[in-house]
């Protein structure tokens, strides 16, 4: 979704478990290279990896891609699975790209959709 369609849809979720932390992080890989419009088969791929790390779906709970669009990937009521000793009360966003120094430099369509 785009970020309009992410306001409306969280302005209206009612999550009944108690969130006490917001975690971004960068998936390192896939990368932007990665990254052709291929929202869905990226998704795909994130979740086969952390189903072989014994995961019993995809990790985090929030996925932005480059063009700033948005995929709820795990409900927000379950806990991700990504954030070690913080997964029960904490809410995990994963933002694709590689952010190390030297890697991907964020679009402004990305941060938009991750601070607005």
């Amino acid at each position: 979704m785009n970020r309009e369609e992410f306001k409306e849809y969280i302005l209206k979720l009612k999550v009944k478990r108690t969130i006490k932390l917001i975690q971004n992080h960068h998936t390192y890989s896939p990368s932007y290279k990665e990254f052709k419009n291929n929202h869905f088969r990226l998704l795909e791929g994130m979740e086969r990896s952390h189903l072989s790390r014994g995961f019993d779906e995809i990790g985090q709970n929030i996925t932005i891609f480059p063009d700033g669009l948005i995929a709820i990937c795990r409900p927000l009521d379950i806990p991700p699975a990504c954030i070690k000793g913080a997964n029960e009360n904490g809410i995990c966003i994963e933002s694709v790209g590689n952010f190390d120094v030297g890697g991907d430099k964020m679009t402004e369509e990305q941060k938009r959709a991750l601070y607005s």
